[in-house]
């Protein structure tokens, strides 16, 4: 993924494909971090910071959701109801 990002021309789509990556990672240490506390590997204030940039990221990416659902073409079945007032 961070090879095809390096690719795009768009300087805004990159930017939106490098927040997408970003989330996507600190999501899944976000969900794992159970295990990496638990392993001295995360203390509780990185877990919460961890939480904290997971929010904001969330906050980043929302304006350029339906887009990336629009350009995967996930079927909204599959997604459950998406707002599409913005």
């Amino acid at each position: 993924f961070t090879d095809a990002i390096a690719r795009v021309d768009d300087p805004a789509l990159r930017r939106a494909l490098l927040d997408l990556r970003d989330l996507h990672g600190l999501h899944t240490l976000e969900r794992e971090q159970a295990w990496f506390l638990r392993h001295g590997v995360f203390e509780a204030p990185k877990a919460r910071a961890l939480r904290d940039e997971v929010h904001a990221l969330c906050a980043e990416v929302r304006g350029a959701a339906l887009a990336v659902v629009e350009g995967f073409a996930i079927p909204e079945v599959l997604i459950g109801s998406i707002d599409h007032q913005g």
